[in-house]
């Protein structure tokens, strides 16, 4: 038993000695890997490298082409035969002075020409700051105005808004129908005008032309208390406002005077004795002889 014990520990430890090399292989062949893969990226860096110097060395040569082709085109136009040999220097000076000479015989010369140049320069470049600051005002004043166009439909949509809603129910209470206020143009309410759609309890809609005159008043004094409820003021004068209507609806209109005059004064001029008994003062008025007007009466209620 002792004897395979020793064998065991031997070859248990032939094994780690083997185990050990294995491992010192395998460190090595990692090192390798990792050297062989650095150099690997290091070839393909300078390939990279390499690639880009020829791309930027094609995008030069054919910039340089462009530019000779531009500069060829310019020598030919102005006359000159690209092929041909550029002309010896003396050719050069004797065309110098013959230019000098030409220019020797253009005087004298406006020596003023150049304060008067500075004068205009500067003039226009006042006069392009003026334009410049004027734009910017002209600007400024379009955006002002967009704005207050925008405060102003703004202001008008709330206006509208709740007249339209105090129209709806004082319609209904007047006439028992239906009525609303329709803008012409929606879109830009300002610009367009208003419509008002209005149907008295049994009846159909129509055109204002062909309501009755009753219908019509009742449709006219319903937008009045619309407006008045959205903004009182302190005293209204009505003049036979209940001329058309009937007996029922001189009532409605009675009890709605009555109940608004809390915050408003009304002064009304009436025949019918539904709106006499509404009022809290009445003064009769009479024709006399001669055409004289005279006050019958006051009645206190």
């Amino acid at each position: 038993m002792a004897t395979e014990l020793a064998k065991i520990a031997e070859r248990e430890g032939q094994i780690e000695d083997e185990l050990f090399g294995l491992k010192g292989e395998r460190g090595r062949l990692l090192n390798g890997i990792l050297s062989a893969q650095r150099e690997i990226d290091r070839m393909e860096r300078e390939v990279d490298r390499l690639e880009a110097r020829i791309t930027a060395s094609s995008g030069a040569e054919v910039e340089t082409m462009s530019t000779v082709q531009v500069l060829r085109a310019e020598i030919e136009a102005s006359g000159v035969d690209a092929n041909e040999v550029p002309p010896r220097s003396e050719v050069i000076g004797q065309k110098i002075r013959a230019l000098d000479r030409a220019m020797q015989e253009m005087e004298p010369v406006n020596m003023l020409a150049i304060q008067e140049f500075e004068h205009v320069e500067q003039r226009k470049e006042n006069l392009t700051a003026r334009r410049d600051t004027l734009q910017t005002e002209r600007e400024g004043i379009m955006n002002k105005l967009d704005k207050y166009d925008r405060m102003k439909k703004e202001a008008f949509m709330v206006c509208f808004n709740e007249i339209n809603a105090n129209f709806r129910e004082v319609f209904n209470e007047l006439s028992g129908g239906e009525g609303e206020l329709m803008l012409g143009v929606p879109d830009d309410p300002l610009s367009g005008g208003l419509t008002i759609k209005a149907r008295p309890a049994g009846k159909i809609f129509h055109r204002l032309e062909a309501m009755s005159g009753g219908e019509k008043s009742l449709t006219a004094l319903s937008f009045i208390f619309a407006i008045q409820r959205f903004q009182p003021a302190p005293f209204y004068a009505m003049d036979e406002i209940d001329m058309f209507l009937d007996g029922a609806n001189v009532e409605k209109v009675a009890r709605m005077i009555k109940k608004i005059s809390s915050n408003a004064q009304f002064l009304v001029v009436s025949l019918r004795k539904p709106m006499i008994q509404r009022a809290s003062y009445t003064v009769g008025v009479t024709m006399q002889e001669k055409n004289i007007t005279s006050v019958t009466g006051i009645c206190m209620n």
